[in-house]
């Protein structure tokens, strides 16, 4: 039986976003610190990325942060050894 006071209606089938704004939170974020509040962000991030022994891995986050923000990505590309 079912519990809910109330009995869910309508489809489920997903659909596509017109204009996905997936990297939008991390491009906010960045662009909202002090500079010096960026050279911490991308030194931590940098430093635990740094391990990361796969270059598919790194270079596939560094190109994350490269659609948040071409600076936060650049600078962190340049922090881990990422070749552009």
């Amino acid at each position: 039986t079912n519990s809910l006071p109330w009995r869910p209606s309508g489809g489920t089938q997903p659909e596509r976003i017109a204009k996905p704004l997936d990297f939008r939170q991390a491009e906010e974020f960045h662009r909202s610190l002090d500079p010096a509040a960026q050279d911490t962000l991308i030194g931590n991030f940098a430093a635990d990325l740094g391990q990361v022994r796969d270059d598919d891995v790194r270079t596939t986050i560094v190109s994350f942060a490269l659609r948040a923000d071409e600076e936060y990505g650049r600078r962190l590309a340049d922090a881990v050894s990422v070749d552009l």
